[in-house]
């Protein structure tokens, strides 16, 4: 985790962005070690993702820009659809999908990276979380918060790039 305040601080960004682009990678780091560990999430760390974006963006130190209103938009939708998902799910076939932790950490990602990086933020972590299953050769249920950590970090890597995936971009 220091390696990540290091980059952070030596990366050509304000202070203030920079300190916050760091909390964002080590909340990340954060819920990636503990889901792998103890298959859970919990709220300390979901959490301070969303709180912190919110509070990102109406500080206006979101490195990549955006505004309050596109993270607050990006939390309700980033949680609301997986739990649209994960309930259909549940409902059809009478077993849960995805944690509530889960769902937190997508909203924690949609409050940073805003709204429209929704589809890649799905989209990654699945495929992330596909390929991760067929190298470990593992059958039955593994931990999502790490492909959703790691897909969250590159995508805030590539904004800060200034690389934009337009094909999974929300309007």
């Amino acid at each position: 985790m220091l390696a990540i305040w290091i980059a952070c601080s030596i990366a050509p960004l304000a202070p203030m962005s920079a300190v916050a682009f760091a909390f964002y990678l080590t909340m990340l780091a954060a819920g990636a070690l503990v889901d792998a560990h103890a298959r859970v999430l919990p709220d300390e760390i979901t959490g301070s993702p969303v709180w912190g974006g919110l509070i990102a963006h109406w500080a206006g130190i979101v490195p990549w820009g955006g505004s309050i209103e596109t993270a607050v938009v990006g939390v309700v939708v980033g949680y609301g659809a997986v739990w649209l998902v994960a309930a259909g799910y549940c409902g059809c076939r009478r077993m849960a999908a995805i944690g509530h932790g889960d769902l937190k950490m997508t909203a924690g990602l949609s409050a940073w990276l805003v709204v429209g990086e929704l589809a890649a933020v799905i989209l990654g972590s699945c495929v992330l979380q596909v390929f991760a299953q067929l190298v470990m050769r593992r059958r039955g249920v593994m931990a999502f918060g790490p492909a959703l950590a790691v897909t969250g970090a590159i995508l805030a890597i590539l904004k800060l790039a200034g690389i934009e995936l337009l094909l999974l971009r929300l309007p």
